[in-house]
């Protein structure tokens, strides 16, 4: 047991060492980081201002493209009804098929596990396996 008791003596030691070297360093670092967390606040709050500007004129301008466009997009439905109802059954179809395609196997005797060998498509609460 006297093994175990130097050894935390010894790590003890090294501990409070260490605590010396680092805690000095950590006090500088802590103050730099702070001068620069104060440098970009400075910087970024002069900055700010002029950014929101901007972002409110590009957003203005965008907004004009915007409208014009869904203008000119809805004028060309009503010309081309023909189109957009096929555009329309093309965008749905591949969902639609791979929502039903579960149901369409699981009806015709298909599981998880496989084929549902002498099992009826549709399970009632009648069926009783022989």
């Amino acid at each position: 047991m006297a093994f175990f008791g130097q050894t935390a003596k010894a790590i003890d030691g090294i501990g409070q060492e260490v605590g010396r070297h680092v805690g000095g360093a950590a006090f500088e670092a802590r103050k730099h980081l702070d001068n620069v967390g104060h440098e970009v606040g400075r910087q970024v709050g002069e900055a700010a201002p002029k950014a929101l500007q901007k972002l409110d004129q590009v957003g203005q301008e965008v907004g004009k493209k915007v409208s014009g466009a869904a203008a000119r997009t809805g004028g060309w439905i009503v010309k081309h009804p023909g189109e957009t109802a096929s555009i329309v059954g093309c965008v749905v179809a591949a969902p639609l098929a791979i929502a039903i395609t579960p149901l369409v196997l699981g009806a015709i005797g298909f599981t998880s596990a496989g084929v549902a060998a002498g099992m009826p498509p549709f399970r009632t609460s009648f069926y009783t396996p022989c």
